[in-house]
């Protein structure tokens, strides 16, 4: 198990964390943040596990860069998840492109991101490749959601963290 006792998870990402945790779902929402904390807590109810959600729908990089601190530097958690990617491609496509997170770009905001968090926290590091459901690898928009699924990788490799 890697999880101790008394251990503080925070999730943060965009919609797919986010999942309505800011609606009717209060407040881990009804997606994967709320599946992964009852299956830890139904299995191990006696380490006293705390769940924070920090997504928030529509964000990419930028917008988690703003609000790092605050939503997790000052949480101060034991281990930290990371889900984003899919409105920085997203935006490529939508939009005239506004908005749009390029790949190095994204792979610079991570890091530092990252870098943040170790220098202030003891956080361990619990990296999610960003995805779309679409079978056809060479369509435009899946492939580059595959080139930052790779960002991903490469960081989880690079700071010893759970993908």
């Amino acid at each position: 198990m890697l999880f101790e006792s008394g251990q503080k998870i925070v999730f943060i990402g965009d919609s797919i964390t986010d999942c309505d945790r800011r609606g009717a779902a209060s407040p881990f929402g009804d997606g994967y943040v709320s599946l992964v904390r009852s299956l830890l807590l139904a299995r191990y109810p006696d380490r006293q596990l705390r769940f924070v959600n920090q997504g928030i729908g529509g964000d990419t990089t930028r917008h988690l860069a703003t609000r790092w601190q605050q939503d997790v530097i000052a949480e101060q958690p034991d281990w930290l998840s990371v889900m984003i990617g899919i409105n920085d491609v997203w935006r490529l496509y939508d939009s005239d492109g506004l908005g749009a997170v390029p790949l190095p770009e994204y792979t610079v905001t991570l890091r530092t991101l990252l870098d943040q968090t170790r220098a202030a926290t003891k956080a361990r590091l619990i990296l999610m490749e960003p995805y779309m459901i679409e079978p056809d690898t060479s369509r435009g928009m899946r492939h580059q959601m595959d080139r930052y699924g790779e960002v991903m990788r490469q960081l989880a490799a690079e700071y010893a963290a759970v993908l």
